[in-house]
């Protein structure tokens, strides 16, 4: 893969992504006492997930079942490292995902304390 060095955070995220469990549950914040067997129940929902970027469309593909929406860039950064918003929809149903690249492979999306990892897949 050509190196993506001075590429922007909107350049970056064209392509598919999948959702990288391993990482995801390597990096989760889990309170003390919940039980092994709930964490591993909660972490079977992660790695399905992917999401493949065009210039104007995000398709979703989980569990073999594609949907797409429109998206616009609202925000971009590049501070530390590549970031943008998103806006995904229109009119009502619109919902915005803050995105963080840690890489020129990876993304991250933050809930709380906690992030969900997605990898490169082309």
């Amino acid at each position: 893969m050509a190196t993506r060095k001075y590429m922007t955070a909107r350049q970056l995220m064209l392509g598919t992504w999948r959702s990288d469990r391993l990482r995801t549950e390597s990096q989760w914040v889990w309170p003390k006492k919940l039980a092994a067997q709930r964490r591993h129940d909660f972490f079977a929902i992660f790695g399905h997930l992917a999401h493949r970027f065009t210039r104007t469309r995000c398709y979703t593909t989980c569990e073999g079942r594609t949907t797409s929406v429109p998206y616009r860039v609202v925000w971009e950064g590049f501070n530390v490292f590549p970031q943008l918003v998103v806006v995904y929809g229109d009119g009502p149903d619109e919902r915005a995902q803050h995105i963080f690249f840690d890489t020129s492979n990876s993304y991250y999306v933050q809930g709380g304390k906690c992030a969900e990892f997605f990898k490169r897949e082309d």
